[in-house]
């Protein structure tokens, strides 16, 4: 057929595609096809991507000599030398004259660190497979990257990491690195290249511009990912500051929320939103569902339609923003018909009906940390007027005792 295979000693396929050329160099092979050069390392990680255009396909040189046998002319299509990390290609057309096409092999070298990415002459290239052979799309960066033999990251223009927006009760703390912004449904890329740019894959497009991009995908890894849903909510800081929220489905992007609060952030299946008047729950389709209250909501309970903020103490308020608890408590948690609240270290319950009444006799509790991970300071599971309480030991066990909330009742007159 003309064409040329590589193959191992074992007569196995090491690369099953057919090429014009195959060339081997010290520590590269150069692969010639229909007058591009394209140049790996022996582990098969790729030293450029789109290939090396060529002016003519004399990949084996002719030498023309005469008579007396002297070298008159050689008529060849490329001439490699190295300079350090550099590979140089003299690229040659009809009359020998040669154009010179520069490839930093630091490039080949940071970008086989990446699973299904890499990166050459100021383009990133994202890859379906992390053998990296099933491109799905490019991008080409503002700011190039300056990769040196002592460079084993990507910095000006690279993958964008996620943020972590939330700091309330219900949402697990996150002090790690959330890792980096997966591409949603093999088209919508994160890409950090001076601002966070979202750009469209499959219509070569930029979208929008943000300074930071909370997905709740939270990979915590560096490679890449991906995410296929027809449900996308994002929430994004713009570039002004303002925070929104976009849906991502699997065709188009819309805005659930203009940009124009001065924070968002998740709290189970809501969001609590600020801007000038205060805090208030939204739910997914952009809904405002409270008041705006002065102070930062903590937790809420839909059933009850009571929430929670915190300023120095806890207070409670009604969905319709009348606060409960003027004086304020330590810590306060909530279920359907009561919601428990601790001063001092000792726990007592009340009854949303008439907040000012509670148990005669509190729980002490040893422990202070109320939310999060570990060893709580209580547990309350509420059915009824019965409540199966764990309180949490210095040990970090538990001990576990029932208490009835009749009195509450009592005391109310019911």
């Amino acid at each position: 057929s003309g064409k040329y295979y590589i193959v191992d000693y074992n007569a196995n396929y090491v690369k099953t595609e057919a090429f014009d050329y195959i060339d081997f160099l010290d520590n590269h092979a150069l692969f010639l096809l229909d007058k591009k050069l394209y140049i790996e390392d022996y582990e098969k990680n790729k030293m450029n991507a789109e290939g090396i255009e060529l002016i003519q396909d004399t990949y084996i040189p002719i030498q023309t000599y005469s008579k007396d046998n002297k070298l008159i002319s050689t008529l060849k299509s490329y001439e490699i030398t190295y300079q350090g990390n550099t590979m140089n290609v003299d690229i040659f057309d009809e009359n020998n004259h040669a154009t010179k096409k520069i490839i930093n092999l630091n490039e080949g070298r940071v970008s086989r660190m990446f699973k299904n990415y890499s990166y050459f002459d100021g383009v990133l290239y994202l890859y379906k497979d992390t053998s990296k052979n099933d491109l799905l799309g490019k991008y080409t960066c503002k700011n190039k990257n300056n990769i040196a033999d002592d460079t084993n990251e990507l910095t000006a223009c690279t993958i964008a990491h996620e943020s972590y927006y939330q700091d309330n009760d219900v949402e697990k703390a996150q002090d790690q690195d959330m890792g980096v912004l997966p591409i949603f449904n093999d088209r919508f890329l994160f890409v950090k290249d001076g601002e966070i740019i979202l750009y469209d894959l499959k219509d070569n497009s930029e979208k929008a511009k943000y300074k930071s991009v909370d997905a709740g995908t939270y990979s915590r890894v560096n490679d890449l990912t991906f995410v296929t849903s027809n449900n996308n909510h994002i929430i994004a800081e713009n570039t002004s500051g303002k925070f929104g929220i976009i849906k991502m489905d699997y065709t188009s992007l819309n805005k659930v929320k203009d940009f124009e609060y001065h924070h968002i952030e998740r709290i189970g299946l809501y969001y609590i939103i600020q801007n000038a008047s205060g805090y208030a729950l939204m739910d997914h389709e952009g809904n405002v569902i409270t008041s705006s209250v002065t102070n930062k909501i903590r937790n809420f309970n839909m059933d009850a339609e009571y929430l929670v903020t915190k300023d120095q103490k806890y207070h409670l308020y009604t969905f319709q923003g009348e606060s409960k608890t003027p004086s304020g408590f330590d810590y306060i948690s909530l279920d359907t018909n009561y919601f428990g609240a601790v001063s001092n270290q000792t726990l007592n319950f009340y009854s949303y009906q008439n907040p000012n009444k509670a148990l005669t006799e509190g729980i002490k509790l040893e422990r202070s940390n109320y939310y999060g991970e570990g060893t709580l300071a209580y547990i309350a599971n509420i059915k009824g007027t019965t409540v199966t309480l764990k309180i949490g030991r210095n040990d970090n066990s538990y001990d576990t005792k029932t208490i009835s909330l009749k009195e509450i009742e009592e005391t109310e007159g019911n």
